[in-house]
């Protein structure tokens, strides 16, 4: 049972986190297009900030997971009369 729990709460992860990271990704794309005016390198800039997004995710996946697994309690199996 813990086995599923824990695939359960790694999907659920993976999915909500994943689809929270996609709207920083966004505005990163529309932020690199206007640093590009400002004589940056379109391509460091995304690379550098889209690593700090990236690895913020990771962190914040990890930290969700780690509580959600520790809050985990099975719930009593039901006895039969």
């Amino acid at each position: 049972l813990m086995r599923e729990g824990e695939l359960y709460f790694i999907f659920q992860q993976i999915d909500t986190i994943w689809r929270e990271h996609l709207q920083p990704i966004d505005a990163l794309i529309e932020s690199v297009g206007l640093r590009s005016c400002g004589q940056k390198d379109p391509l460091t800039e995304y690379t550098n900030e889209g690593y700090d997004i990236f690895m913020e995710m990771m962190t914040q996946m990890r930290r969700n997971l780690i509580c959600s697994m520790f809050m985990f309690q099975q719930a009593p199996a039901a006895q039969e009369a």
